[in-house]
């Protein structure tokens, strides 16, 4: 999906819907994000569960940072990894995409870990995370 088939109906209404539920439940800029940029698969470890909006998303238009440029937390602080299809799906690698990269390398380094062994013990961290969720939601 990409920004050439919203109109500008769409854009005012999308813009006025985010400044409301933003305002009314106190959301930060930096929790408005779309499903291809924090859309993770636990069974596989790689993001892009979901692709809608992994390019193009017109943030700006929506009173909103451009989320391109922000790291994915989910690999650089959770060790998740992307295929080629993620990023074939975002028409190659972006901003935020190459500074999670970056940010998991300098961590893995800082820690004295190879890139893998950092996200092996990144995962076992999401791991965790993820079986107290699952247990919460029961």
């Amino acid at each position: 999906m990409g920004a050439e088939g919203i109109n500008e109906a769409q854009i005012y209404a999308a813009r006025v819907l985010t400044a409301v539920l933003r305002s009314k439940y106190g959301i930060d800029d930096s929790n408005c994000v779309t499903h291809g940029l924090v859309s993770v698969n636990p069974a596989n470890r790689l993001m892009g569960y979901h692709t809608d909006w992994v390019s193009e998303f017109p943030f700006e238009a929506l009173g909103l940072s451009n989320k391109y440029d922000a790291e994915l937390v989910a690999i650089s602080r959770l060790g998740f990894g992307y295929d080629q299809a993620y990023v074939n799906a975002a028409g190659g690698k972006w901003p935020g995409l190459e500074r999670a990269n970056a940010t998991l390398q300098q961590t893995a380094e800082k820690n004295g870990f190879s890139l893998e062994k950092e996200k092996q013990l990144l995962s076992r961290v999401f791991g965790r995370i993820y079986s107290m969720q699952r247990s919460l939601e029961r």
